[in-house]
């Protein structure tokens, strides 16, 4: 990882089977390199100006606590800039 690389892993906050999450990132300040799924069997996200939408399923209900995504993101400037995470969705 290099001083301009920013990766943000999201844990479930409580026990879920499956989830659906909204992110949103200043696209002047941060650049979005890489998504993926962890300890789920699917994922599935879709990135649109600044927003992403995750969503993931498993067959059992994952502890809370568990990472469930892994974002990386590449600073364009030394500007500070804040991620915004929106849980919509959990079902145990």
């Amino acid at each position: 990882m290099t001083p301009d690389t920013v990766t943000l892993q999201l844990t479930s906050d409580q026990a879920a089977a499956n989830g659906k999450l909204t992110l949103t990132f200043d696209t002047d300040a941060l650049a979005l390199q890489s998504v993926k799924g962890l300890n789920v069997q699917a994922f599935a996200w879709k990135e649109s100006n600044g927003t992403v939408v995750l969503g993931y399923a498993d067959d059992a209900s994952l502890l809370a606590g568990t990472p469930v995504a892994e974002l990386t993101f590449t600073r364009k400037t030394g500007l500070v800039s804040n991620v915004t995470v929106l849980w919509q969705e959990q079902i145990p």
